[in-house]
């Protein structure tokens, strides 16, 4: 992890940059064991889009930097809502070329084939996150389609497919490691030295998988406490061995700092049915709900409940800025790394 320094904090205030994590919807094609989301709202209609655009429109003449992170359930299911918001920031920067602008997307990857892989480059949706679960064996245990099928062979054909194309684009293979598959992570590992060793776009980002939903239906065999540290050691040196890139964080920051999104006030969820949020893990908890945005673009917050999140910015404490979630809401246990890969820019 990166130094939280007054630099971050500063950036993390400014009015001239703006974070929006987009959930074009909260539904899934998939049905990972472990996911804390309950799917509750379909595709963003019509008026919270138009709310999104204006939000954009009216902010973008006083900004000089930009991120757009979609998220979801699965954003490739509303490809229509993505190309209308996506036209719209290609429109605004056509005007304002002076604004740095990034968008990143957190797919399953199941509906990233070429065509809709080249429409999301062409919007410079330029970095993605993809999560696996170990070797073909493992990974279609747990991270499986909503009718109980595979995923396997169909992302990693699609990952075979990106490689492809000649842009420069980012992609993160994120590495959930368990009791089940620790001993078969190497054997992942050389599969992807295999067909991405030798493309710098590509790499891994390797993390132990946690408990993140209360629900008593999970029944997950995660690494024993004692023994993670060192098996998660392991399994990285591996991969430096391989000469694998590894990431060593998912934080959504234009940075290097530690700094959770959800701790800066110029940083904002936007969920599929207009609400605002702040954390992309405890979604249907009461204390995220920190207001809506309205179809003019203006944003309606709960003051209070927004300053509880950025509260780190002025107690300077480390952990409140890592993970503001802390002491927010008791019934969530707050946790280092989100099961689901984090927005990434």
């Amino acid at each position: 992890m990166g130094k939280i320094s007054f630099a971050d904090v500063a950036s993390a205030l400014s009015d001239e940059a703006l974070h929006l994590v987009l959930m074009p919807t909260e539904q899934c094609n998939f049905r990972c064991i472990y996911c804390f989301e309950s799917f509750r709202h379909g595709a963003m209609p019509v008026p919270v889009v138009n709310a999104v655009e204006n939000l954009l429109t009216s902010r973008f003449d006083g900004l000089t930097y930009l991120v757009v992170s979609w998220y979801g359930g699965e954003p490739l299911l509303a490809m229509n809502v993505i190309a209308s918001v996506s036209e719209r920031i290609r429109s605004l920067l056509k005007s304002r070329p002076v604004v740095r602008y990034k968008g990143s997307m957190t797919t399953n990857g199941y509906l990233l084939t070429p065509e809709v892989f080249r429409k999301l480059l062409d919007w410079r949706i330029l970095t993605y996150q993809i999560s696996f679960d170990g070797p073909k064996e493992h990974h279609d245990r747990k991270r499986i389609r909503a009718d109980g099928g595979p995923t396997f062979d169909r992302l990693w054909g699609n990952l075979i497919k990106m490689r492809a194309f000649p842009d420069s684009f980012a992609v993160t293979v994120r590495l959930h490691v368990d009791r089940d598959n620790f001993r078969q992570a190497p054997e992942f590992l050389e599969q992807f030295a295999r067909d991405f060793g030798d493309d710098s776009r590509f790499a891994v980002y390797i993390i132990k998988l946690g408990q993140y939903s209360n629900s008593p239906s999970q029944n997950l065999n995660l690494l024993p406490p004692g023994d993670s540290d060192g098996i998660m050691k392991e399994i990285r040196e591996f991969a430096g061995a391989m000469k694998i890139p590894v990431r060593v964080a998912d934080r959504d920051d234009h940075e290097s700092s530690s700094m959770c999104f959800a701790a800066k006030l110029n940083s904002f969820v936007i969920r599929s049915n207009g609400e605002i949020s702040k954390c992309i893990v405890a979604l249907d908890q009461d204390a995220n709900h920190v207001g809506k945005v309205n179809e003019d673009g203006t944003l309606n917050l709960d003051r209070m409940k927004l300053l509880k999140w950025a509260r780190g910015l002025s107690s300077g404490e480390k952990q409140e800025l890592e993970c503001p979630l802390r002491d927010i809401d008791l019934r969530i246990a707050a946790r280092t790394s989100c099961a689901r890969a984090r927005p990434e820019p």
